[in-house]
């Protein structure tokens, strides 16, 4: 069984990651999670925000693009016959 799909946009700074998630809760508590960074991704402590429509990217980004925060990337998440398969966006 496949699992759900899911994207990660993925923030530099842990600081920045909670600022943003802060303000994308204010627009919508369900939509977006702060979740820790998959070590498939990048090594160390870094946050992102984890959604479940693209659609919702323009918002992030937008949101980002207001408080100044760097985007290091976004990332597509399934589980497929028991492995993760992980691809950037952008």
């Amino acid at each position: 069984m496949a699992g759900r799909k899911y994207y990660l946009t993925v923030i530099r700074s842990r600081n920045h990651a909670v600022k943003l998630h802060y303000v994308l809760d204010i627009l919508d508590s369900n939509k977006f999670h702060l979740v820790s960074t998959p070590c498939e991704i990048q090594a160390g402590c870094s946050y992102s925000i984890k959604f479940y429509n693209l659609n919702d990217l323009s918002i992030i980004e937008n949101e980002a693009k207001e408080l100044s925060i760097e985007i290091f990337g976004t990332f597509s998440f399934e589980r497929k016959e028991g492995k993760n398969i992980i691809k950037r966006i952008n």
